[in-house]
């Protein structure tokens, strides 16, 4: 089944911030089939809650639909393209690169809730990198700006218990009292970094 996603459909407004929306076929209040997925197996309930000022869902191409907000202007007679637009961009090595870097960037620091490897709101490299993980191609220069490895920190000594991940140990750093934590044996253990 090749489906449109509607949050990239032109025409369909930015909503205001918690609204939701129901798709009909246009001219009638009869709901148009929607999926959270792109594949077509999660139905959508309708209302349907915008994410991001996004309406998060996929449909089918070749028809026109109206997409009535719950507190915003309705989108009347949405029109949606017949079969979907292949497009071709060039992208050089170096694009390549700064998306991969910024991609890793928001997958160690913030976790994929959206699908690809995500669990229960955690993202691993486990199915990616079983044979270990590098994070630099080469030594930084000792001025270096970027390139780093970013660690959490938190303010004063940690004192939840992590959820234990097989074969890992959690790391924290302590900005209040320069300590590096490690959560070994059931305990916190610090390292003073200053």
């Amino acid at each position: 089944m090749s489906l449109v996603n509607l949050a990239v459909v032109p025409g369909v407004s930015t909503p205001v911030v918690g609204d939701t929306a129901h798709v009909y076929a246009t001219g009638t209040t009869t709901p148009v089939t929607c999926y959270y997925d792109s594949a077509g197996v999660h139905t959508a309930s309708q209302p349907i809650q915008a994410v991001a000022g996004k309406l998060p869902v996929f449909t089918a191409f070749g028809q026109t639909v109206d997409i009535v907000w719950t507190t915003s202007a309705p989108d009347l007679g949405v029109v949606i393209p017949s079969t979907p637009t292949p497009s071709v961009t060039t992208v050089t090595a170096e694009q390549i690169r700064a998306i991969a870097a910024e991609a890793a960037a928001v997958a160690v620091s913030e976790a994929f809730t959206t699908g690809l490897l995500a669990t229960a709101n955690e993202w691993t490299t486990q199915q990616l990198f079983d044979a270990g993980v590098v994070l630099s191609k080469t030594a930084l220069a000792t001025t270096a700006t970027t390139g780093f490895v970013y660690v959490p920190t938190c303010a004063g000594a940690p004192t939840g218990v992590p959820v234990a991940k097989t074969g890992t140990i959690p790391l924290v750093v302590d900005s209040t009292d320069s300590k590096l934590y490690a959560y070994i044996g059931g305990a916190w253990v610090a390292v003073a970094l200053a």
